[in-house]
Order: C-alpha cells, then sequence, then structure tokens
C-alpha cells in the first residue's frame, strides 16, 4: 500500500515540475520497443539524441542497443549548447538530421526558432510519455520552417505520432500523422510521417502573402490614388500618399497564377515600404536584407517572385527554388549615331590607310624622277667627264678657243640645255606634276619615253585608277547612299575609355542585385565601378528603376544603364528599340522564386517550376507577356532573342536579328546636297499647328466667373441635358452612342465637378458642340473673331461646357480650319498629322469628322498606339490660350479640370473637294442605312446625325452636291464662296519673322518625345477596364455592318465616283 502511494506521488511530482513523466518500470520495454521500431521505419541516416540532466530514464542504453540493431548510427549529447552546435553545422552542410529529444518541448522551442535551426532538413522528434500532448504550446513556435513530431503513450504499448506539418495550413496544429500498436508491431500507416513532398503538392485553397514591387515586365502595377503633385509626364509615381494599388499584368504576375492554380493556393500581394527587392548589409551569421527579401527572412511574406537575381549575398538569408529566367547582365547606350557628312569625302579609307595613301601619292613624283634621271647620273659618274674636265683646266690652262663657239659656227645654233650644260631628262617638277595628273584621272604625256619610265607609269596608272580610284569611288558612292554610323559600344572595354574620355556615366538600379555585382566585382568593373564614383555626386549615379535609367538616357545620351538583359530588351522596345544599343552578354545571371529559409515546400515548388521550364511554358509566357504589350511580331522576335540571349555562350549580340532586320528594311537613299555639304537644317513647318497665348480677347465670359457666367444659363432652363460617361472605359474608344443622358442644373454641375463628388466620383459629364446663339444675350457679349482677322465671324461659333474627364475621341475634321479659344479650367491637345500611321473609321459616321480605332483615353496595351509615337504633339490649352488646328489633323481632346472653350472653322479655298466627297459619302451612308435594324443604326450613326439622316432627302443630297460639282467645275464664287479664305500658308522667312517678333504671343504646338508619349499613354492605360469590353453576338453583328460601311466608303472609292461625276458633266448619280 505504501509503495502504490510513494509511486503515485513520484507520478504527480513528474507532471507538475514539466519533467518528462517516468515511464511504469513494466512498460519501459515497450517504449525501447516503440521508438526502435518507428526510428526504424523512418530510417534517418543518422540518430541525435538529446538527454537532458533533468530527464529521468534509465533505459538509454537499450534504446541505442536496439537503433544499433537496425544499423542506425547514433549520437547522444548531454550538452545543449553542444547539441545546437552540431545542428547549425548539419545545416551549414546541407545535410539531414533526425533528433530524438527526451525533454519538454515547450523547453525547447523558442530555443530553435531563436537560433534559425528551424529548417526541412532538421526533423525534431519529442518523446512525451503522457497520454496526451503537453498543454500550453505556443502555435506560433510551431509554424513552418520548423518541423515537430511529438511521440504520446495513451495506453500500455501504444504509441501515437504527432506532427505539425501533417496539413499545408501552416496553423502550427500538432495533428496525429500515425500510431504504433506495440502488441502486434504494427503502424497505421507507411512511412511513420508523410513526407514534404506529398504534404505540399497541394495547400488545399491556402492563402500566401506575396510582395510585389512595380518593375515591367515582369510586374505592372496601377495605383488608385497618387499624389496630386506626381509630374504627369512621369512614369515613375510618387508613392508617398498611394493607399491602394492592383496588379494587372505581368510575366511573373502571370507565372504565379499558373502555380497558384497547379498547387492550389491562392495569394494576396502586398507592397514593401522601401518599395524595392533588398540589399543584403552585414556580413557571416549577422547578415540582415532590406525590402521584400527582409520580409522574406523575417517570415512576414510566404514568398517573392519577381525577376529576383540569386546571389551569394541573398541566399545567407533566404532560398531560392529552380530558376524561372536564366538571363545575362548587359548595359544599354544610345544607339549608333550617324556620322557627320561634312566628312564624307574622307571615310572611305580608315584613318590607318590615309597616311599610306598620301605618302604614296607625295613619293611617286620624285621615285619616277629616280627612276627617269638615274641612268644619265650613273653615265656622268662612270666617264667622269667632270673629274677630267677639272683636271684638264688646271694642267693645261684655258684654250684660247671655245668648243662651243667651233659647233655653232658649222652646225647651226646649239640647243639651250647644251649651251648651259643641263642633262637631257625631265626636271623633279614635270614628274610630280604628272603623278598628280595621273591620280586625278587627268591626260598627261609621259615626261620620258624610257621603257623602265613607261612601266612604271602604266604601273602608276593601274594603281590610281583600280586600286585607288575604283574602291575610293565605290565605297564613297555607299557612303553618301548609306550614311556612316559611329561604332557600337557593346563591350565594357569601349565603354571604359569612353567614361574615362568623353564624360559617359553609368546608371544602375538602387539597391539592386547589379549594384551589388558592381560594388563587389573584380577587373574590368571594378574600374568601372571606381570611375562610376569618381564622376559621380551624392550617389548620382543610382536610380530608382531600370525605366527611370532609360528615360534619363533617352535625354542625355552619355548614360548607360546597367542591368539584366531581358529587363534593358523590355524598356528599350518600349521607348523605341532603335534609340537604343544593347550590349553583349557579360555574365549569366539567374533569377527564382525566392522562399523562407528553411521552406519545407521548396521541393514541391521546385518540382512544378522544372516541369514547367521543361515544357517551355515559362518561356510561352514570356512571349506571350511581350506579345501583349507590343503585339504579335514583337513577341515572336522577342522568343528569338531571349532563346539567343539565354543560350547563347559564345558572346553574340542577342539583338543581332533584329538588327539585321533593321538594316535590311532601310532603303537607299539619293545623293543630295547635305550629305556633301554637312548639315543643312531644313525645317518644313507648312502644315504645323500652332499657338497662339496671352490673349487679350474682349469677351464677357473672361471677366465673368465661371461660376456666375454658368449661372446665367440657369435662369434660362430649370435643367439641362448633359451627356455622361464613366472615367474607366474598354479597349475601344468612349464613343457617343455608349454615353448616358442626365438632367441637372448648371450651379449642381459646377459644386459637383469642381469638388469631385456624386456622380463625378466615377463619370463624367459634358455640355458640348452647342451653338453660341443658345447661350443667354449677357453670356455671348463680345464674342466674336476679329482679333484672328475674321470680324465677320459672330454666330457660327460653338462653345463646349466639361467635367473633368470629358473627352472626344480622336478624329479629324475632313475640311475647315479649326480655331479653338480657352475660357476657362485646362484642356489637352494630343495631335497627330495627317500622314500618321493611324486606323481611320467611319463608323460611327458623323459629317465632316473621321474618327480612328485607336483609344488614347485608355489604351490597353503600348501595342495598340504603337507607330506614332514619334509623329506626336501635345498642348494643355489654359485660360487665355487659343489653338489653331489645319484640316485633316488628327487630335484627341481632354478636359484635365471644369473648362469653358469656344471654338469655329474657317472656311477655306479648298473646302469644296473635301464637301464634295462628304456629299458623296452621306449619300452612301444613307441608302445603306435604310437596310439597317434600328440597333445596328444607332451603332453606325452618332447620334447627334440620326436625326439629320432622317430630315434629309436624297433629292437634298444631290441637289447640294450638284452645286458643289458646278462650283468644281465653273470655278463660280457664289453664296459662301465668297467666304472662303486663301489655304496658302505664309513662306518661311515670314513665319520664321513672325515667330521672331511675336514670339510672346505665337509659337509652334511642341512635339513629344517618344518616351513623353509612352509615359501619357500608361498614365491613361489606369482607365482601363477589361469588364467594359463587348463580346456579344450582337455587337459582332454591329461590327459587320461597320465593316460593310468602311469599305464603301473608302477613300480611293469615293475619289472613283467624285472622278466619274466630274467627267460626266456634273450629273449626279
Amino acid at each position: 500500500m505504501k509503495a502504490g502511494i510513494v509511486w503515485c506521488l513520484a507520478v504527480l511530482l513528474a507532471y507538475h515540475s514539466q519533467l518528462v513523466p517516468i515511464a511504469d518500470p513494466s512498460n519501459h520495454s515497450g517504449m525501447v520497443t516503440g521508438l526502435s521500431e518507428m526510428i526504424n521505419l523512418l530510417s534517418p541516416k543518422t540518430l541525435v539524441l538529446l538527454v537532458l540532466n533533468e530527464t529521468k530514464i534509465n533505459k538509454i542504453d537499450r534504446l541505442t542497443v536496439a537503433i544499433h540493431s537496425y544499423n542506425i548510427p547514433t549520437c547522444i549529447f548531454y550538452d545543449l549548447e553542444q547539441y545546437f552546435e552540431y545542428i547549425a553545422n548539419n545545416l551549414k552542410n546541407s545535410l539531414d538530421t533526425t533528433s530524438l529529444l527526451l525533454c519538454h518541448p515547450a523547453d525547447m522551442l523558442v530555443d530553435l526558432v531563436d537560433r534559425r535551426l528551424a529548417h526541412r532538413l532538421s526533423l525534431y522528434i519529442f518523446y512525451w510519455g503522457a497520454r496526451r500532448l503537453p498543454a500550453g504550446l505556443d502555435r506560433a513556435l510551431l509554424r513552418e520552417p520548423l518541423r515537430v513530431a511529438v511521440i504520446t503513450n495513451p495506453k500500455k504499448k501504444i504509441f501515437r505520432i504527432f506532427y505539425n506539418q501533417a496539413k499545408p495550413n501552416n496553423r502550427g496544429e500538432l495533428l496525429s500523422a500515425n500510431w504504433f500498436d506495440g502488441s502486434d508491431m504494427t503502424f497505421k500507416r507507411v512511412p511513420l510521417l508523410p513526407t514534404p513532398t506529398e504534404v505540399y503538392k497541394n495547400f488545399e485553397g491556402r492563402v500566401f502573402t506575396i510582395p510585389v514591387i512595380h518593375k515591367p515586365p515582369w510586374h505592372f502595377l496601377s495605383y488608385t490614388n497618387l499624389n496630386e503633385s506626381c509630374n504627369d509626364t512621369d512614369t515613375e509615381f510618387d508613392m508617398a500618399n498611394v493607399t491602394s494599388f492592383q496588379v494587372t499584368g505581368g510575366r511573373d504576375h502571370n507565372l504565379m497564377q499558373l502555380i497558384a492554380a497547379r498547387m492550389n493556393f491562392t495569394f494576396r500581394y502586398i507592397e514593401p515600404e522601401e518599395k524595392i527587392q533588398g540589399t543584403a548589409m552585414g556580413s557571416g551569421d549577422n547578415v540582415s536584407i532590406s525590402g521584400a527579401l527582409g520580409m522574406l527572412q523575417r517570415r512576414e511574406v510566404d514568398l517573392f517572385l519577381g525577376d529576383v537575381a540569386v546571389t551569394w549575398e541573398r541566399m545567407q538569408a533566404v532560398e531560392f527554388s529552380f530558376f524561372t529566367l536564366a538571363d545575362s547582365a548587359a548595359f544599354v547606350t544610345h544607339a549608333p549615331r550617324k556620322l557627320s557628312e561634312a566628312l564624307a569625302l574622307v571615310r572611305p579609307f580608315q584613318i590607318t590607310v590615309w597616311p599610306l595613301v598620301i605618302f604614296t601619292i607625295i613619293l611617286s613624283g620624285p621615285v619616277l624622277y629616280l627612276i627617269i634621271a638615274m641612268p644619265f647620273r650613273l653615265e656622268d659618274w662612270m666617264k667622269g667627264t667632270l673629274v677630267k674636265a677639272r683636271r684638264l683646266q688646271v694642267r693645261r690652262g684655258p684654250p684660247f678657243y671655245d668648243m662651243q663657239y667651233i659647233r655653232e659656227m658649222n652646225y647651226g645654233i646649239v640647243p639651250r640645255a647644251d649651251i648651259a650644260g643641263t642633262p637631257q631628262h625631265p626636271s623633279l617638277n614635270r614628274c610630280v606634276w604628272y603623278t598628280i595628273n595621273v591620280y586625278l584621272r587627268q591626260s598627261a604625256t609621259i615626261p620620258y619615253n624610257g621603257h623602265v619610265a613607261r612601266f612604271f607609269s602604266i604601273l602608276l596608272w593601274l594603281c590610281a585608277t583600280y586600286v585607288l580610284g575604283d574602291v575610293y569611288s565605290a565605297q564613297l558612292t555607299s557612303q553618301l547612299a548609306r550614311p556612316a554610323r559611329e561604332g557600337p559600344i557593346n563591350t565594357l572595354g569601349k565603354l571604359e575609355v569612353l567614361m574615362e574620355n568623353s564624360g559617359y556615366q553609368l546608371l544602375v538600379e538602387r539597391q539592386s542585385a547589379f549594384q551589388v555585382a558592381l560594388a563587389n566585382s573584380t577587373g574590368i568593373l571594378q574600374r568601372l565601378y571606381r570611375i562610376t564614383q569618381r564622376h559621380s555626386d551624392n550617389e548620382s549615379y543610382l536610380v530608382g528603376s531600370v525605366e527611370e535609367g532609360i528615360q534619363i538616357l533617352l535625354v542625355n545620351s552619355k548614360r548607360a544603364v546597367f542591368g539584366g538583359r531581358e529587363t534593358l530588351y523590355f524598356n528599350t522596345k518600349r521607348y523605341g528599340a532603335h534609340r537604343f544599343q544593347l550590349s553583349d552578354n557579360l555574365y549569366t545571371r539567374y533569377s527564382a522564386v525566392a522562399v523562407q529559409f528553411g521552406s519545407p515546400f521548396l521541393d514541391s515548388l521546385n518540382e512544378v517550376i522544372m516541369r514547367l521550364f521543361e515544357a517551355g511554358i515559362i518561356g510561352k509566357i514570356t512571349v506571350a507577356e511581350y506579345e501583349r504589350m507590343f503585339g504579335s511580331k514583337s513577341g515572336g522576335q522577342f522568343a528569338d532573342e531571349t532563346v539567343e540571349s539565354t543560350k547563347s555562350d559564345d558572346g553574340v549580340d542577342a539583338t543581332g536579328k533584329a538588327k539585321k532586320s533593321a538594316e535590311s528594311s532601310e532603303k537607299l537613299q539619293p545623293m543630295n546636297l547635305r550629305m556633301l555639304q554637312g548639315a543643312f537644317l531644313a525645317l518644313g513647318f507648312g502644315h504645323s499647328v500652332g499657338v497662339l497665348r496671352n490673349l487679350q480677347l474682349p469677351w464677357n465670359c473672361f471677366d465673368v466667373p465661371f461660376e456666375e457666367w454658368l449661372g446665367y444659363l440657369d435662369k434660362e432652363e430649370d435643367e439641362i441635358t448633359f451627356e455622361c460617361g464613366s472615367k474607366r472605359n474598354g479597349s475601344r474608344p468612349q464613343w457617343e452612342r455608349t454615353r448616358s443622358k442626365v438632367l441637372m442644373t448648371m450651379a449642381e454641375f459646377f459644386a459637383n465637378a469642381t469638388t469631385v463628388q456624386g456622380h463625378f466620383r466615377d463619370n463624367w459629364a459634358s455640355y458640348s458642340y452647342r451653338s453660341v446663339g443658345e447661350l443667354p444675350e449677357i453670356c455671348r457679349t463680345g464674342i466674336d473673331f476679329s482679333a484672328f482677322g475674321f470680324p465677320e465671324i459672330r454666330e457660327d461659333v460653338s462653345f463646349w461646357i466639361g467635367s473633368e474627364g470629358a473627352h472626344t475621341p480622336c478624329h479629324y475634321d475632313t475640311y475647315g480650319c479649326n480655331i479653338v479659344v480657352q475660357v476657362r479650367g485646362r484642356k489637352r491637345w494630343l495631335l497627330f498629322p495627317p500622314d500618321a500611321k493611324l486606323s481611320p473609321t467611319r463608323v460611327p459616321y458623323e459629317e465632316s469628322s473621321v474618327y480612328c480605332e485607336e483609344n488614347f483615353y485608355s489604351p490597353e496595351a503600348y501595342s495598340s498606339v504603337i507607330g506614332v509615337e514619334n509623329d506626336a504633339y501635345h498642348v494643355v490649352l489654359e485660360p487665355g490660350m487659343a489653338l489653331i488646328v489645319p484640316p485633316r489633323w488628327w487630335h484627341f481632346v481632354e478636359n484635365l479640370e471644369p473648362s469653358l472653350n469656344f471654338n469655329t472653322w474657317i472656311q477655306l479655298e479648298t473646302d469644296t473637294e473635301e464637301q464634295i466627297s462628304e456629299c458623296i459619302t452621306r449619300q452612301i451612308i444613307q441608302d445603306y442605312s435604310e437596310s439597317l435594324t434600328p440597333e445596328s443604326l444607332r451603332y453606325a450613326i452618332n447620334p447627334n446625325e440620326l436625326a439629320e439622316l432622317d430630315s434629309s432627302s436624297q433629292q437634298d443630297l444631290q441637289t447640294t452636291l450638284e452645286y458643289l460639282l458646278n462650283q468644281k467645275t465653273t470655278n463660280k464664287r457664289s453664296r459662301g464662296a465668297s467666304e472662303r479664305h486663301t489655304s496658302n500658308y505664309l513662306p518661311q522667312e515670314e513665319l520664321n519673322h513672325l515667330l521672331k517678333t511675336h514670339a510672346d504671343h505665337a509659337s509652334f504646338v511642341p512635339k513629344l518625345n517618344s518616351w513623353e508619349f509612352f509615359s501619357l499613354m500608361k498614365q491613361n492605360s489606369l482607365r482601363y477596364d477589361p469588364a467594359r469590353n463587348g463580346t456579344s453576338d450582337e455587337e459582332e453583328n454591329n461590327r459587320q455592318a461597320g465593316r460593310s460601311i468602311n469599305a464603301a466608303c473608302r477613300p480611293q472609292v469615293i475619289e472613283l465616283i467624285k472622278a466619274c461625276l466630274l467627267e460626266r458633266g456634273n450629273s449626279p448619280v
């Protein structure tokens, strides 16, 4: 009885002291058997046992003997620090470690997590000989990547195994994973614990937290609330006041969606506070990382995908999967520029050839002279006539007669040469001028008839004609037809020379893997880094992104951007590949998915990524992203370059194919004076757009406040019908047929439009294209265009009122010169010349207006607006400014704030041609509209044209057409023809003089750089909403009707009909 009481007290003391319970002596053999069988089923390479001093088990020896019987070596630790050091060394060497810990789990979990010993390679098995799990375990400590198993003994010879990674939910729960029955030596399932690959093959809808950074083309982020002080033309957003963002696309975003679907998990994005990937700081075990990788190191997020380069410093803090991108480091500079054409005459030969050519030309004359004169000189020397004459003169003295006198007396006059005693061969001057004539291909007589001289002259003529002359002429012809360019800067050696001698500067993304590579490099990269630091102030060589670096390079050609080849390729393609030169491959770098250190699902993730890589799906995702941005042709070209850049190891330029294609498409140019005389600046402003500033117009609307001026309209009408549209739009232009009607007073319009409240929070409204005659008398007081030279224009004036976002799709006016005067607010005008590569359409039809299919308000991708980036003109009209728009100039107009403007169209002498074309077009439209359904009619005809189309008859159209044709053929100037103005523009000199003398009031609309145009399109693309794209069958029927109308109203068809009408003598059909 006493022994039983003592036994119970001992058991209670063990529980209360949080020590491993002392098993029943009769159960010792069951524990040894159970543990040894479980270890055997687990089959570790080595088993590590930790036995603390307070652990009161005296059967350790029996347990180790039983484990050794299965040929499993063991290692026993009694000191905790030695055990931790052993585990850390194994992790450093990437060795699997299985530990059996005979202690309380709560005593160990904190140390394991704090010492960063939680890893998928380390399995910690706690033997807890109680019936139930220990109470009070912190679930936060049991989360990934820590692998913990706890063995309990609910019954005699029955052992239960609990495992914290039995499910992929990462909740830190110890779930039952297996049973062992010592009675029949059986397990409930095999293997003992589920493998990580099996567990994490399906995440069962787990939600991952993933950091994301705006870094095209890997991730595209759009921000809903931006700081209003952000520059409109800057593509790098001011993130200081951003409240939310949305990932709109990107190659890595699409890849993550595919991996998530394959592994059955979802994810949510968060943005790092620093908005960078991260840079390693510190060394050894104290290394820490900033940015997104720092969040991963602190286990605040689960993984990170976004062109994350694998570096040794980063691998000290996080782990990486199988690579998702095999890329190369490269740098980009400006494209090779055309060399000065003023030096084209000396460019056919290289600088090393010209000294030899000049030396040959100079030496040819003296050599010819020596060839001719040398025989005579040798003959004189051999005979020694001069020496003999001197000796005779000294010995005999001067004779009393002269032999020359005797010869003259006997044979006539002696030649001057004989009298002077000169030799019978040409002089040096004659030989030199003869050779010069030969080189210049001029006729010349051989100075001497000797055989040697003739042979040398023949060789000289062959050399001058065929070797020098023809080669030089051929080279010069090719140089003039296709002007030479600078040598490409495609190697680090060339870049180093330019940085030392020409002031070039290397730019690199701040806190990126490339900054680390540059700072820790050796050899030429180290020299470049030192030059960069020496030439920059306050780390000015660091930029926020590669995109920012490309923008700086566009402005300053003495810059080079260092980064990943794929990222550089994308950004150069975006801003115009012909403007940049991509260097050779420098070194290979790999990008992968970054996960937490010791992440248990890394093997499962690697399996999925390797399958995607081997199947070519990752490459297809990359190509598809580029096709979405630049179109199918660019995507295909990118596919070739990607393969070449990722698989080429011989330094072949990955842009070789694209460069060859660009050069082959460059046509030969005919010769002109500019090629020979240098750079003549030819400025043809003929049909340019002009803007007038600082106008002082005596219009009453300029003096009356906008709110008060609108109040006069409320006195005339209670409510006014406004056209309204959404501030978000699909891929097509926001046509008038998609707009709605809203009744409101002008006071309500002004109050809500200026504060962006109510209806104007998500929509815009306009009251536009109204005649000035509809205004109260006080509102139109003083309005005329006499200040522009047209005092007769008072009534034929339109006014436009609109809120922020109100816009007109891009179009051009077929006739009439448009004059626009901005009275209130600001309005953006984006203009393109008549020959811009836009897609005209007559659907929806509006008289004298031709729309284009391009959507500049909410472009879906860059591919939809590529081709016009070099032809864009941009101006923001402010109060007191006027814009003059010639006919057939494309323009897209948008209100930047509530605004008011007036405009009129000046009739030109050339309008008759276009009015005939418009009349023919209207007749075709009216005929075709009779067969359309009401819905197709609303689709094909603009709402403001429907009423006029119904009211006008074919007879009226024929009468109008007959009048216009008669006016064209007879040159009559009846009715409104007398009001037409000349369309001849000022000569260039007068125009320049006018601009010079009125520089404060008149100027040309500035032309946008391509990167400025793309920046504007990028901001506008934030309005794109794919949910607003219509794809119904009825929409397809309407498009078919639109295609038929466009085919019937093509300019070639209209011109053919017009020509036939004129030939038939004004007889309209």
